[in-house]
């Protein structure tokens, strides 16, 4: 049996007497061990590193030492006083990358998480105080004060874009700018830069103290609203020259808010008035529409409203997902106050929820947050069969287990770069 051939085959001509093809089969001899080398090697120029922002607790040097005798309400009050300290911190991938400076000794904590270049930011509070980082160390504060809820955790939103070297803030409704106060109308609720352009939303009260919703660009204003009646908008997002923003509003004193999609002012419903809903995020994906919201649900019999003598009732609030205005899923759960958002990956539609992530009609156990990058998905929570493990997945896979884990990454940010 003759010897299976080689799929390449070379044959050394040692007689060539040409100079340009002595000077061609010379190159060729040299890079034949490159080749080799290369084809060795596992390059993976598409991998991107993922953030989290939050919190660790460490001893808390404030505490009061116990002494000997001290009366019952003085051991009550050291043992209220000798709680962890709180510092905020950083985690790149599966471990912390900053615990991030400030006042010594005093509470801080991160919120929010942006990657840019070689450097990483983050937003939240040091003792109260609105504050944002660089690479672990205070960039400034500003004159913003920031709730703390009574379990120690802070209250308010943060949000932390950058930009071609800006640092862009939404804290308390207002709109900072490397600093300093970016001015708009009303109470902001989010933003969106992009390059250079800063598109803020924000509803202000009328004359006649109705809210009024609004998007600004770049301190020009768009009224969305006509102003008769409410209307609010919830987000915004630019895809070239459209910028969409969800909301809701109401046409007349007998119908209940309608969900609604301004596109570059004109307003889309997606409701009819007989059932209150309204839209918190949206999305491009090719040439379809995706808006997450919520709407009643009256399929069932109703709640009786407290303390009613007529026998009221109302219904709660489902989720729900519009695909070029028509209802596409339904989610166990929504909200007025959610602050989530969606993305459209393939086939797939992904939406969070007040610490929720649905995929499609399925709510992912444990997970809490999203975020699409490329042609990946990665998602952060708890792994319920890994004794609740704080882990990273990508594209359903465990991609990292987080090591070093407090309470913060409950619910830490997470960004992907």
């Amino acid at each position: 049996m003759t010897a299976p051939r080689p799929l390449f085959e070379f044959h050394l001509e040692t007689n060539v007497k040409n100079p340009t093809r002595r000077l061609f089969l010379a190159a060729a001899i040299a890079v034949l061990p490159l080749l080799t080398l290369f084809s060795n090697i596992s390059c993976d120029f598409g991998k991107r590193d993922a953030y989290l922002a939050g919190y660790v607790e460490v001893p808390n040097p404030n505490a009061p030492i116990a002494t000997e005798g001290a009366s019952w309400d003085e051991a009550m009050a050291m043992a209220e006083a000798d709680i962890p300290l709180r510092v905020g911190a950083v985690w790149k991938n599966d471990a912390i990358l900053y615990r991030l400076g400030g006042l010594e000794n005093k509470q801080s904590e991160a919120v929010s998480v942006y990657a840019s270049g070689r450097d990483v930011f983050a937003a939240g509070h040091c003792e109260g105080k609105a504050t944002v980082w660089k690479n672990g160390t205070i960039l400034y504060q500003l004159p913003e004060n920031i709730e703390i809820s009574e379990y120690g955790d802070c209250a308010e939103d943060v949000q932390l874009h950058v930009s071609e070297g800006d640092i862009y803030v939404l804290v308390n409704g207002k709109v900072y700018k490397n600093g300093l106060e970016h001015t708009t109308g009303g109470s902001a609720r989010q933003i969106c830069v992009v390059g250079k352009d800063l598109y803020v939303v924000s509803d202000w009260r009328n004359a006649k103290s109705n809210r009024t919703a609004e998007v600004w660009k770049n301190g020009a204003k768009l009224q969305l609203g006509t102003g008769k009646y409410l209307s609010v908008a919830m987000s915004v997002c630019a895809y070239g020259d459209d910028v969409y923003v969800a909301g809701g509003m109401v046409n007349s004193p007998r119908e209940k808010a309608i969900a609604v999609v301004w596109k570059n002012g004109a307003a889309l419903q997606l409701g009819n008035g007989k059932k209150k809903s309204l839209a918190s995020s949206v999305c491009v994906s090719g040439n379809d529409l995706y808006v997450s919201g919520i709407m009643e649900d009256d399929s069932g019999p109703g709640l009786e409203v407290t303390g009613s003598t007529r026998g009221e009732r109302w219904w709660p609030d489902r989720g729900v997902v519009w695909k070029n205005g028509a209802v596409l899923l339904r989610h166990t759960n929504g909200s007025e106050d959610d602050k989530g958002s969606i993305q459209v990956l393939g086939e797939d539609v992904y939406v969070s929820r007040r610490g929720s992530v649905y995929k499609n009609d399925k709510e992912l156990p444990g997970v809490r947050q999203f975020c699409i990058s490329g042609k990946d998905v990665y998602l952060y929570g708890h792994d319920f069969d890994e004794n609740h493990a704080p882990t990273i997945w990508k594209n359903d896979k465990v991609l990292y287990r987080i090591k070093d884990f407090s309470p913060s990454t409950w619910n830490g940010a997470l960004f992907v770069k």
